[in-house]
C-alpha cells in the first residue's frame, strides 16, 4: 500500500513509489525523477537543493516531505531574515498541509525576533503620515467643498462641510503590523513571555484599526527616508501572513505549503544580512545582483551576488555566496574562487593595496563528506611573476545550523564592512 507521504532529504537521492503524473509534477518542479532500472512504478528522486512541505495537484494529492539539511527552526529563520526577495513571489503554496510541527522550537523564535524589531519601531514612534478628510465641522478647516456644502447644509448655516489634511497613524503600514500581531498572538502553545510581549506592543496600537490582510491583499509599500525603518518589520509581517493561514486543529498544525531553492535562499540571506549589517558602518554601500562587462566587446558579462562600496575611492568589492561548493575537475579543482578572481580583475580591484582584501567568498559549513574540497580563510593569488600577489580573497563559512545564526551572520558581516573603513 502507497503511504500518503512522500519522504525525501535535501541532495539525498531516494527510491519511492510513484504514479507517472506525480513523477512528472515533480520533475516539472525541479527535481531530478528518473524510472528505477527493471521496475515500473518506483522512481529514484533527487530534490538536490530544494526543500518543502507541499501537496501535489495531481491524481491522489499526496504531501511531499523534503528534509532541510539546516532544521526547520533554521529554515524559517533564514526565510524572515531575507523575505523582502520574495515579494513578487512567496513560496508558500496552497493548500495547506497537515503539518506536525513544535511551535516552541520553530515558530517562537520567529515570534521573538519579529516582537523585537516592533519594539525598535515603538521606540522611535508609530510612523505618521497626512491623510485627506472631509467633515462637517463648526469651523473653516482648510478648504470648504462648496458642492457639500449646498447639498448638506442649505438649512444648517452653523456647519460648514470642509476638505482637509490630518496627521494618522490609521495608516495601512501601521495596519498590517498590528493584523500580524493579533494573527500571531492566535497561537496557543506560545510561551507566557513571548505572549505578553505581543500583547504589550498591540496596546501601543491603540489608535490604529484592525483591518485583516490576506496574502494577495498585502500592500506593497514604497519606502522613504522616514519609512525605510519599518521595511523589515514589513518583510516579516508578509512572511507571517503567507505562512499563517494558521489554523490550528486538536493535536496539528496547518500550514501553508512551500517550497524553496536552498541555494537561491542561501544568496539571498547573506545579502540581506550585509544590508543588515551596512546600517551600523557609514561609508560603506552595499549593491546586490550589479551587471558588469567582462570583456572589451561587452559581449560577456559578470554577475556578482553582491559588491561592496567603499565610497571614498569609489572601489567595489565583489563578493560571491554559494551553498554548495562546485565541484570542479582534477585539473580545476575550485571553479568558485576562479569566478571570483574574474570579477576582481573585471572591477579593477587587482592591485588595490588600501583595502585589506579584494574579493569574497561565502559559504555554509560543508558536510564532513564535503571537507576536502574547502578553501583557507585567506588567498593570496599569484597575479605577477616571481610569484607575487596583489590580490587577496577571504572565505567565510557560516554555521546555518546554529540557533543564533541571523544574530552571528550580522556581526560577522559588521565585523568584515568594519575593517574596509
Amino acid at each position: 500500500m502507497t503511504s500518503d507521504l512522500i519522504e525525501l532529504e535535501e541532495q539525498k537521492e531516494k527510491c519511492v513509489p510513484l504514479t507517472q503524473a506525480e513523477a512528472r509534477e515533480l520533475r516539472e518542479l525541479g527535481l531530478d525523477v528518473y524510472l528505477y532500472p527493471n521496475d515500473t512504478t518506483h522512481y529514484c528522486v533527487d530534490p538536490k537543493s530544494w526543500v518543502g512541505h507541499f501537496r501535489l495537484s495531481s491524481e491522489g494529492s499526496r504531501v511531499v516531505y523534503i528534509k532541510p539539511k539546516v532544521g526547520i527552526r533554521n529554515l524559517f529563520a533564514l526565510l524572515g531574515a531575507s523575505y523582502q526577495w520574495y515579494r513578487d513571489q512567496s513560496p508558500f503554496r496552497k493548500p495547506p498541509v497537515d503539518y506536525d510541527i513544535d511551535v516552541a522550537e520553530v515558530i517562537e523564535p520567529l515570534v521573538e525576533m519579529f516582537n523585537e524589531q516592533v519594539r525598535k519601531i515603538l521606540q522611535d514612534g508609530l510612523l505618521k503620515k497626512y491623510v485627506q478628510m472631509q467633515e462637517n465641522c463648526s469651523v473653516v478647516k482648510c478648504r470648504i467643498v462648496f458642492s457639500e456644502q449646498i447639498r448638506r447644509n442649505l438649512v444648517h448655516k452653523e456647519r460648514i462641510f470642509c476638505r482637509f489634511a490630518q496627521c494618522e497613524t490609521d495608516i495601512p503600514e501601521n495596519q498590517v503590523i498590528l493584523f500580524t500581531l493579533l494573527l500571531l498572538r492566535q497561537i496557543r502553545d506560545l510561551s507566557p513571555q513571548v505572549r505578553r510581549d505581543l500583547t504589550s506592543n498591540i496596546l501601543h496600537f491603540g489608535d490604529v484599526s484592525i483591518r485583516q490582510f490576506l496574502p494577495t491583499q498585502m500592500p506593497l509599500f514604497t519606502y522613504d527616508r522616514l519609512s525605510q525603518r519599518y521595511e523589515e518589520v514589513h518583510s516579516w509581517c508578509r512572511l507571517f501572513i503567507d505562512m499563517m493561514s494558521l489554523s490550528e486543529k486538536p493535536g496539528e498544525r496547518i500550514f501553508n505549503g512551500f517550497l524553496l531553492d536552498m541555494n537561491v535562499l542561501f544568496e539571498r540571506f547573506v545579502i540581506s544580512m550585509f544590508q543588515r549589517a551596512s546600517r551600523h558602518v557609514f561609508g560603506i554601500s552595499v549593491t546586490p545582483y550589479k551587471q558588469r562587462a567582462l570583456t572589451m566587446d561587452n559581449q560577456v558579462h559578470i554577475n556578482p551576488d553582491l559588491l561592496l562600496g567603499v565610497r571614498e575611492n569609489d572601489l567595489k568589492i565583489p563578493l560571491d555566496a554559494k551553498y554548495k561548493i562546485t565541484k570542479g575537475t582534477e585539473k580545476a579543482k575550485h571553479p568558485d574562487l576562479y569566478q571570483l578572481i574574474a570579477y576582481c580583475s573585471a572591477l579593477g580591484m587587482i592591485g588595490e593595496k588600501q583595502l585589506p582584501f579584494q574579493g569574497i567568498l561565502v559559504y555554509p559549513v560543508s558536510d564532513e563528506s564535503e571537507r576536502t574540497g574547502e578553501l583557507p580563510p585567506e588567498l593570496d593569488i599569484i597575479t605577477k611573476k616571481g610569484p607575487q600577489s596583489e590580490l587577496k580573497v577571504i572565505v567565510h563559512y557560516l554555521d546555518l545550523k546554529s540557533k543564533r545564526v541571523v544574530k552571528e551572520t550580522e556581526e560577522r558581516f559588521k565585523n568584515i564592512l568594519e575593517s574596509l573603513k
